[in-house]
């Protein structure tokens, strides 16, 4: 019995320390909430009695008001802010480039340019565009290209380096050089071709300035034109077809990769339906182009077909190698052909 009323004793002895303890955390914070509702009864009063001292953005002052640096320290956040924003405008392909907001306490209106002063600087206006900047945006332009950097991966970058030129400014570029060539696209499917008359009309132009004036194909008002095609793997899984022409006149020229003018490039399987769809254009270019006029001159044009052996069986309508009639160029059996 006396063993029990000692254990009581001892529960009671720590119970009564426990309470100790939590009034002790009471007062305490009840001491915290005092000092807090003081100083905060204190910044009441001071914000009833204090006047404006003329600084910071709670005064009814105009953007003109403030100092230079002032100045320029809200310029950048507000640009800044409203860059962040409009960043959904950027992924939709359009480019905010100013933005008029009205000021609530002094009914002003006010411009913010959000075109960055680095790029600016690095690029110049929308009017002038220097050398510098066309060489920097072509180097840009040629790196892309090269390691295939996608244009959403090119615009996260430039949202992070400043210094790098906008993607709209990139694709500004690509524009101007396609403008250069007129490229348009295939009629069916998937690629790109260019006017064979107007980049003939290029290359007569260039051959009259270096050639003499008693060449041959002056005197004969004749040039010849090779079409040539044929498919090549550019890439891992990535197959397309090329369609070329090439004067023949261009002498040495014409057996070098130099005197092979691209005219389409197209991603369709080689086969005789994928590519008459895709050639639909230049095919009829070729029919209705027998002559050209060049400086005062109407030269004939003579066609001829090249490509690869696949290519040009394509063409033609000739089966595989191991076809009984498989010659391009002859009507020969496959069992005749030991007899020279």
């Amino acid at each position: 019995m006396s063993h029990r009323i000692g254990t009581l004793e001892q529960e009671l002895a720590e119970t009564k320390e426990q309470n100790a303890d939590i009034l002790a955390q009471i007062q305490q914070m009840q001491s915290q909430k005092a000092t807090l509702e003081a100083k905060l009864c204190n910044m009441s009063e001071k914000l009833k009695t204090d006047k404006h001292t003329g600084r910071g953005r709670s005064c009814n002052k105009s953007f003109e008001d403030y100092s230079e640096s002032h100045k320029r320290r809200l310029k950048r956040a507000r640009t800044q802010s409203c860059q962040d924003s409009l960043f959904w405008l950027c992924r939709e392909g359009y480019i905010p480039l100013t933005v008029e907001v009205k000021n609530t306490r002094t009914g002003e209106n006010e411009k913010i340019d959000l075109r960055s002063e680095e790029l600016i600087e690095l690029f110049g206006s929308e009017e002038e565009v220097t050398e510098e900047s066309i060489d920097t945006l072509n180097m840009i332009l040629l790196i892309k290209d090269s390691y295939n950097i996608s244009g959403g991966a090119y615009h996260e970058l430039a949202a992070i380096c400043k210094s790098l030129p906008r993607h709209y400014k990139i694709k500004q570029r690509i524009r101007k050089l396609n403008e250069l060539w007129n490229i348009r696209p295939i009629p069916h499917g998937i690629g790109v071709q260019q006017s064979l008359e107007q980049r003939l009309h290029v290359r007569l132009e260039h051959l009259l300035k270096v050639s003499p004036h008693d060449a041959e194909f002056v005197k004969k008002q004749l040039v010849r034109v090779k079409l040539s095609g044929g498919g090549t793997n550019i890439g891992k899984r990535l197959h397309v077809v090329t369609f070329t022409f090439t004067l023949l006149e261009e002498g040495n020229k014409a057996h070098s990769s130099e005197g092979n003018h691209i005219l389409a490039v197209f991603k369709e399987p080689e086969k005789y339906d994928s590519v008459k769809a895709a050639l639909e254009d230049i095919s009829a270019e070729v029919e209705r182009l027998n002559s050209i006029h060049i400086s005062d001159m109407n030269f004939q044009i003579k066609y001829h077909l090249g490509g690869d052996w696949k290519f040009l069986a394509m063409v033609t309508g000739i089966d595989a190698t191991s076809s009984e009639y498989a010659c391009i160029w002859c009507k020969c059996k496959s069992t005749e052909r030991f007899d020279t």
